[in-house]
């Protein structure tokens, strides 16, 4: 189970995000569903990232839910924030207002550990889920301070999904231009992390914006629609 969580951002990065959630809820079958070890929580946690990712939100919420009753069992702020900002993305999932409660604990209960690169992660994702559940004030300085940590860790994964949402927030407020530039940006950065999910989504806000700003962008779509084969997604 511990190599199983292990692999859980691997499965993420590579792709294989059916492949890595079947293989963990697997892992997790092998003990009963009363065990209270910790590191079932991490299980839990990556299991139903992965579920979120392959827009299964609902047993992406029951089992972000089991996570984070085992780790406030054990008092862990660190796998707590990690299981609460996943069920806020499930929440997300779904438009559930509530969503950005739990992306705030996350926050709150990470900035009580070391964990620099959770803090940017669970930061960006209070920024998004805000985007997407409509408390507009939380936006900007999640984002700004996820980027500011990212960029003083080097991570240009963590930088590019920043710049991502920027660009959303500008294409929302007005300002394609800014927006497609943020976006460009992003997809660089995307490339060089080989991460097909974040890519897939940033190169289908591209191909909008280029749409909107009255240029071609069949080749945006081509490659999405490539991505979303990789990742066994439905076409959409």
């Amino acid at each position: 189970m511990e190599l199983a969580v292990t692999l859980g951002w691997f499965w993420y990065h590579l792709g294989q995000l059916d492949a890595g959630r079947r293989t963990l809820e697997r892992v997790l079958s092998l003990l009963p569903e009363t065990s209270t070890s910790l590191v079932r929580a991490r299980a839990l946690t990556a299991a139903a990232r992965l579920a979120c990712y392959l827009n299964d939100f609902e047993p992406a919420r029951a089992m972000a839910d089991q996570a984070i009753d085992l780790a406030v069992e054990h008092g862990n702020d660190r796998d707590l924030a990690y299981a609460l900002y996943v069920r806020a993305l499930a929440g997300q999932g779904v438009g559930d207002p509530a969503a950005v409660g739990f992306a705030h604990d996350a926050v709150s209960h990470m900035r009580m550990t070391t964990d620099e690169w959770g803090l940017g992660l669970t930061l960006f994702y209070l920024g998004t889920v805000a985007i997407f559940v409509g408390t507009p004030d939380v936006i900007s300085p999640a984002l700004a301070e996820s980027e500011v940590i990212f960029r003083r860790l080097g991570d240009t994964w963590g930088v590019g999904g920043a710049l991502f949402y920027r660009g959303v927030v500008s294409r929302r407020d007005g300002a394609p231009a800014h927006a497609r530039g943020l976006v460009e940006e992003s997809v660089q950065m995307f490339r060089s992390t080989a991460d097909r999910w974040r890519l897939m989504v940033a190169l289908g806000t591209l191909a909008e914006l280029t749409e909107e700003m009255g240029e071609e962008s069949e080749a945006l779509h081509v490659e999405v629609a490539a991505l979303r084969r990789q990742l066994g997604l439905a076409a959409g």
